[in-house]
């Protein structure tokens, strides 16, 4: 997400479903994919991606969509269309705030994250139920938020930091990976 937003790319679309882990373990393109209901791991031929050495990260399905069609002599006509999974989206989509921002991600992000490192939304079990508490800027369900602090303070810091409902107080990317869990994180595996 960093790399994006120093490219001035907003991804507007980040979710579990979006991003695509690959790992080479010498099969023929073995890559898993964050699912938003489980992991699952699915055999995909080289045609289709191209086997990198290491492990890598991608992420797909970006939410905004532009093309401009020039037809000489005149002006250029921009077509721009934003899709979003509501239900991983900042509170500020929602609500029609204007031009999207880099915030959106942080907010998605930290969603994706959570559930990640909890294996369930932060924000309920039915889509309707997340979608209308991420609307109304309310917090994580207590559950989410017990099953975080299991992981960690430092992982529930994180989350409620990329959480918050007005975006301009929410991190940056450079800041997130500055956070104190990534900085634990890095001294338990080194």
């Amino acid at each position: 997400m960093e790399h994006l937003h120093i490219k001035e790319v907003i991804h507007g679309n980040i979710s579990p479903s979006n991003i695509f882990i690959s790992i080479r373990d010498g099969r023929q393109g073995d890559h898993i994919y964050l699912s938003y209901y489980f992991f699952f791991k699915k055999n995909v031929y080289n045609c289709i991606f191209p086997i990198f050495l290491g492990p890598f990260l991608k992420l797909g399905n970006f939410g905004f969509k532009k093309v401009v069609l020039k037809v000489e002599g005149k002006a250029p006509l921009v077509w721009k269309e934003q899709v979003f999974n509501l239900e991983w989206a900042a509170p500020e989509v929602h609500r029609d705030y204007g031009e999207p921002t880099y915030f959106l991600d942080v907010f998605a992000l930290g969603l994706t994250f959570g559930f990640t490192l909890i294996g369930q939304h932060l924000f309920g079990i039915t889509k309707s139920e997340q979608i209308d508490k991420i609307k109304n800027c309310q917090t994580m369900i207590p559950k989410a938020e017990q099953l975080l602090l299991r992981v960690g303070k430092e992982a529930l810091d994180l989350v409620k930091s990329m959480l918050v409902s007005l975006a301009s107080q929410r991190p940056r990317a450079k800041q997130i990976l500055k956070h104190r869990y990534f900085q634990i994180q890095t001294k338990e595996s080194g």
